[in-house]
């Protein structure tokens, strides 16, 4: 969003800060600092991936990239910081037999990929037992989009 001198101004300029600045001059100096971050789309499919993920650039060109992920239908997004590496914690309920599966995967960034590092899955039944549900992939990621500073 670019933010126009008109979006700023203020009826009075002879209004004094402490600093002995009027108000439009503080205005006009927040306005020149303020970082702009511009969305990149750098992966996207309808099939999902739970493996190796290339991006279509370096993360490290963006201040934070934004994972769009799910499992058994349900959607979720987390941002992240680029440098990082980080873990989709994903929740279902499911249908039938009245209970929750929980999934959680762990993924490295690094250059232009995101790799699958471990899951672990769990499912709570209706008589309220955690039972183990393996380490398979469950969760996949559908998008990622960069943000980068300009």
């Amino acid at each position: 969003m670019k933010i126009l001198d008109s979006d700023i101004k203020i009826k009075s300029k002879n209004v004094i800060n402490d600093d002995n600045s009027t108000v439009n001059e503080t205005l006009k100096n927040i306005k020149d600092n303020i970082t702009k971050l511009i969305p990149v789309e750098l992966y996207k499919t309808s099939s999902g991936s739970s493996g190796t993920i290339t991006l279509e650039d370096d993360a490290s060109n963006y201040k934070y990239l934004e994972v769009f992920y799910g499992a058994d239908g349900i959607e979720y997004s987390a941002k992240v910081r680029s440098d990082k590496s980080f873990s989709t914690p994903c929740h279902a309920v499911r249908g039938g037999d009245v209970g929750i599966n929980l999934y959680s995967s762990n993924w490295t960034i690094s250059n232009n990929k995101i790799t699958f590092d471990k899951a672990s899955n769990m499912y709570m039944g209706s008589d309220n037992v955690i039972h183990s549900y393996g380490q398979n992939a469950y969760i996949k990621i559908y998008e990622v989009i960069g943000y980068k500073e300009v």
